[in-house]
């Protein structure tokens, strides 16, 4: 499992900013939500699966702190079909942040109006399988790509890969 640097760097200094500004509660909501985030990550690595619950959980952390780096300048809301055990379903480790990162970084961010991201598990095939709709009313892939090819200094996303990594180590397991 790896973090994107540019999130913990970015986080790390939410945090500071927050301190210098005397504005202590929101500081240690940061920095306690980015810890808590972070010994999830650690637990994570170490299970291939974990419940859905815990990966719903852990969407939620990443993304505050992502509110409270950006200002709100989204609002989100993660749901499950009632139908879904979250407690007992289990989903692949570590697999749905980077495309919700993705959602914000170059959906959301990119756009000039309040953004809204959208988390849905919905169960298919009775019961049998979990879709994960990950839905935001940002800028649209084509523009982003035209935002980010015009910033010569924006970092190079490796989100993709991740992702794929883990899908073929997902995948030799024969689950």
């Amino acid at each position: 499992a790896q973090i994107n640097p540019h999130f913990i760097f970015n986080t790390l200094n939410t945090g500071l900013f927050f301190i210098s500004e005397n504005r202590n509660k929101e500081a240690y909501e940061h920095i306690s939500s980015f810890s808590e985030l972070l010994r999830s990550y650690i637990k994570s690595a170490r299970n291939k699966y974990i419940p859905l619950a815990e990966e719903m959980d852990n969407l939620e952390n990443y993304i505050k702190l992502q509110q409270q780096r950006f200002e709100d300048k989204f609002s989100y809301r993660i749901s499950a079909d009632e139908s879904i055990h979250t407690e007992t379903t289990l989903i692949p480790s570590l697999l749905l942040q980077p495309f919700v990162e993705n959602a914000i970084q170059h959906g959301l961010l990119n756009s000039d109006k309040a953004g809204h991201l959208s988390i849905k598990f919905i169960s298919a095939n009775q019961g049998n399988e979990i879709i994960c709709i990950i839905d935001d009313n940002g800028v649209g892939r084509e523009q982003s790509a035209r935002i980010n090819s015009e910033n010569p200094d924006k970092p190079d996303s490796y989100g993709n890969t991740l992702i794929a990594d883990l899908v073929k180590l997902v995948n030799t397991d024969g689950h």
